[in-house]
């Protein structure tokens, strides 16, 4: 058992720093009786008992105990459990509605609007490839508008059997509204643990130029952890199944931006 000799601790308000490895203490002490100390031990495997002012203490490995009167530990790191919550992305049928006093989304006063499928107004940018969400809309919106074109030959086989060609999507998060020609064909979302996600769905095509417009939504899944800021958000790969020569990949072909959706910036 280590002990700490802090007797010199007498004047004024003092950070005094003790350390016998693995053991650290912080001592606030005004020198009137008001005394505040933090005890920590570095060791990260085992736990260790330690004497602090002729009283011992149990310290767990790698915690702080806090002692806010210098004799009586009021808490300790060791305590402390994750999170048991899990964020979960939960389908609502939402109408527009006056308040009411029942409990949950339903209770809330709605209002719908109907938003058009692409880039409004300027474009913020035109890039071939991908770029990242969060970078590019500086936290001021959660949404991206990412929108692009491709022709499709007259002689694709597809169009004389009347079926429907695939677009797959894998995406960082959080969420997205798949549009072709002003036409929403499917969404999709990450979920609490895992914020990327695939999206897979059958796409009405004609022949010619077909626009296709996603609206890219971070939606708050993943907002700490280890190496937060580098997780991202942003489309990773486009492609589409069932034409003639394959799959075409989109994803280093030219994509249009914008920022927001046009009503959000209506409304601000």
């Amino acid at each position: 058992m280590v002990g700490f000799d802090d007797t010199l601790l007498q004047t004024s308000l003092v950070d005094a720093f003790l350390r016998i490895w693995p053991f650290k203490a912080d001592v606030y002490d005004d020198g009137s009786g008001v005394c505040a100390a933090f005890l920590a031990n570095l060791d990260d495997k085992t736990d260790k008992n330690v004497v602090f002012r002729n009283v011992a203490y149990h310290l767990p490995s790698w915690s702080v105990g806090i002692l806010s009167d210098c004799m009586n530990v009021v808490f300790n790191t060791a305590k402390v459990g994750p999170l048991a919550s899990v964020v979960e992305m939960v389908p609502e049928e939402l109408q527009p509605s006056a308040a009411s006093p029942s409990k949950g989304l339903n209770g809330l006063k709605w209002d719908i609007f109907t938003e058009n499928a692409g880039v409004w107004g300027v474009a913020d940018s035109t890039k071939n490839g991908f770029v990242d969400q969060i970078n590019t809309t500086k936290d001021t919106t959660d949404y991206l508008w990412c929108t692009t074109s491709i022709t499709i030959g007259e002689n694709e086989e597809f169009l004389k059997k009347a079926s429907r060609p695939v677009l797959l999507i894998e995406s960082k998060g959080h969420a997205l509204h798949a549009s072709v020609n002003q036409k929403l064909q499917g969404s999709a979302s990450g979920n609490g643990s895992h914020s990327p996600f695939k999206f897979k769905n059958p796409i009405s095509l004609k022949a010619g130029k077909n626009e296709i417009a996603l609206l890219s939504m971070t939606v708050g899944l993943q907002n700490a952890g280890g190496l937060y800021e580098w997780v991202g958000a942003r489309l990773t790969s486009v492609k589409i199944e069932g034409i003639n020569n394959g799959t075409m990949d989109l994803s280093m072909t030219k994509w249009t931006y914008k920022a927001f959706c046009f009503i959000e910036f209506e409304l601000q």
